[in-house]
Order: C-alpha cells, then sequence, then structure tokens
C-alpha cells in the first residue's frame, strides 16, 4: 500500500470522481486497492485504459474469491505483477517516437491533409498510434508528438 503518496489536490479528487461515475466500484474489491491503483494512473505510470485493465483484472480475481472476507482479502499478486503479468507498462520515450514517425511514414496521404489543413485526420494518425503502441500512449500526448513531428 502507498497511503503516503496519495495526492491531495483538485485533479485527484476529479480523477476518483470520474472513476466511480464511469467505473465505479465493486464492494469485492478493497477500496485502499482501488486508490493505489488509481494513484498510479495519476503519476503517468499507467494510462486509463491500461488503469481499466488492471481493474477489470483485480475483479476477476475477487470473482474467483467469492469466500473470502472482505476485511482481509488480500491479493497474490501486487499492482506491480499484475501490470507486468498484462505488459501494461507505458513505452520507453525513443519507442514511442519510433512508432509515431512510423505512424507518419506510413500515412503519406493522412499527413497531407492534415498540412492542407485538415486537423480531423490527427486523429486518424492518433488511433494508428494507439493501435501500434497497444492503448500504452495518452491520447492526447499522441495527438501532441504525432504535430510535432509532422
Amino acid at each position: 500500500m502507498i497511503f503516503y503518496n496519495r495526492p491531495n489536490d483538485e485533479r485527484w479528487f476529479k480523477l476518483c470522481a470520474a472513476w466511480s461515475i464511469n467505473e465505479g466500484f465493486n464492494e469485492r474489491v478493497a477500496p485502499w486497492k482501488v486508490a493505489d491503483l488509481l494513484v498510479w494512473h495519476y503519476h503517468g505510470i499507467l494510462s486509463y485504459d491500461s488503469t481499466k485493465k488492471v481493474y477489470a483484472e483485480i475483479i476477476k480475481h475477487c470473482t474467483k474469491t467469492l469466500g473470502t472476507d472482505l476485511g482481509s482479502y488480500l491479493f497474490d499478486e501486487t499492482l506491480y505483477d499484475i501490470v507486468d503479468r498484462l505488459d501494461l507498462w507505458e513505452l520507453p520515450s525513443n519507442e514511442i517516437e519510433y512508432e509515431i514517425l512510423k505512424v507518419i511514414n506510413d500515412n503519406p496521404e493522412q499527413v497531407q491533409q492534415y498540412r492542407d489543413g485538415k486537423e480531423q485526420v490527427v486523429n486518424f494518425l492518433m488511433g494508428q498510434v494507439m493501435k501500434a503502441t497497444k492503448g500504452k500512449l495518452k491520447p492526447d500526448e499522441a495527438i501532441q508528438m504525432i504535430k510535432d513531428n509532422i
């Protein structure tokens, strides 16, 4: 557990509120475990999509252990183990840049359309980058990096 490392600012509270509205909480999952997971997302260790995948994995694990008392429930796997098993670690910057440049080079027609002023094309390129990186990059970061490299 990383209680001492929890943020205490408006962005943190908005993240927690958005998570509870969009993803909900499962009564089988200890609240401190969800908070630890959200801290990883808050600090950029996991993208939102990766955070959802880890949460789904935690819920799946909880469903398998329905007889477990929630108060004494501890995970066999740490968050680190789950992220490692699912291969959800963020990519190193040189690998991200390689994938972005590859997408730009593989889509010259869309790049030209963007240069001609068709802003929406960058969303297509962002989708290609997300596909190439298996969702390990935040979409707004991908868009900015694409624009910087075109």
